[in-house]
């Protein structure tokens, strides 16, 4: 079988520039695959640098962990074991899972976030940061964030607002990922 033939298969979607030579043919991937792949990215990303950046305090994945279950727990979460650092990860994926599809569903009805997904996705991240800080922290069991650490706030901003570029990249594969269903012409004759 061919090289074209066997791109041509169904189940098969062109991502490149249509029929040009440079045009990169994979598997079709589902919506929801590709959504689901950039909240693994971004939640592994975001504990990478949590782990690396508190490095030098000794913290280790765990510790990251029940500092994020710390949201639902309060302090007690230091004190939990296996249990509060699988409600951390849990917890920390599904709004890592919140962060993309939220850029992905308002990209439906504003499609300018598709056409400068880095700018606007910087610009996203540091919303996102504001958010997290303003908003969902005081409403959890941590409480309103100190704001003491400037190193962290100005370090968090920057990650938050790469975070944000990569929701926007997901969103623009996303939207590509899956093939728009082909509208044919029916006759009611």
């Amino acid at each position: 079988m061919s090289q074209q033939a066997r791109y041509n298969r169904p189940g098969w979607t062109d991502l490149g520039h249509g029929d040009s030579a440079g045009s990169q043919r994979i598997p079709a991937l589902r919506t929801y695959h590709v959504i689901l792949l950039g909240a693994l990215c971004l939640g592994t990303w975001d504990l990478l640098f949590a782990r690396i950046y508190w490095n030098s305090e000794g913290a280790n994945f765990v510790l990251v962990l029940h500092s994020i279950a710390s949201g639902i727990y309060g302090k007690a979460s230091r004190y939990g074991g296996a249990k509060t650092a699988i409600v951390g990860a849990v917890s920390h994926y599904f709004i890592a899972l919140c962060m993309v599809l939220a850029y992905f569903l308002v990209s439906r009805r504003v499609s300018l976030l598709l056409r400068w997904p880095v700018s606007l996705g910087l610009a996203y991240g540091v919303f996102l940061y504001f958010f997290m800080n303003l908003v969902v922290l005081p409403i959890s069991a941590i409480g309103h964030p100190s704001f003491g650490d400037r190193s962290w706030i100005a370090w968090s901003i920057v990650m938050h607002a790469l975070f944000g570029v990569l929701c926007a990249l997901t969103t623009r594969v996303a939207r590509r990922a899956t093939p728009r269903p082909r509208t044919s012409e029916t006759s009611f004759d």
